[in-house]
């Protein structure tokens, strides 16, 4: 082989390293750009949520502190579990990135035990029975650990330790 073929190989491994790197940045590029979009769509979600529960929120200290009285209260539930509904279906359309299926589960399953807390507590408060009081309290706590569960998922997966 002369040394002009040699140039020429050699130009060429370079030029194939020096294509083979770009795309590599660039895909990783992608990659970071699309987990960002991801994890603002969790935030958007979550931070909707916590919105709704905020409003329920409102209305039971108010209730609780006697500004308002049943009926007004049971008047706000319908439309509150309507946007639960709304904010939990969100969570179907999004598409995780490989590693976040299994907290985009945890976060849907806290809402929907959120969700259903809710429910029983307004059955409570319309019917009187404890028993529903009683499913409300476990339903939020249930709530509360899918949600510390998803949130260390979450992390996890941003670490690249999914499982």
């Amino acid at each position: 082989m002369d040394g002009r073929t040699k140039l020429i190989i050699a130009a060429a491994a370079i030029g194939a390293l020096i294509a083979a790197a770009t795309y590599s940045h660039y895909s990783r590029q992608d990659t970071l750009a699309a987990g960002l979009a991801f994890g603002n769509s969790i935030l958007d979600i979550q931070d909707d949520l916590k919105a709704a529960q905020n409003g329920l929120a409102l209305r039971l200290n108010a209730w609780e502190q006697g500004g308002i009285g049943d009926d007004d209260l049971l008047e706000y539930y319908p439309g509150h579990l309507e946007r639960l509904d709304s904010v939990i279906a969100r969570y179907d359309r999004l598409e995780p990135p490989p590693g976040f299926g299994a907290a985009v589960s945890l976060f849907k399953l806290s809402a929907e035990s959120q969700r259903q807390s809710d429910a029983e507590f307004e059955a409570w408060v319309r019917g009187g029975d404890p028993a529903a009081k009683s499913r409300s309290g476990k339903l939020l706590q249930d709530a509360f650990e899918y949600e510390s569960e998803a949130l260390a998922a979450f992390n996890d997966a941003k670490r690249g330790r999914a499982g």
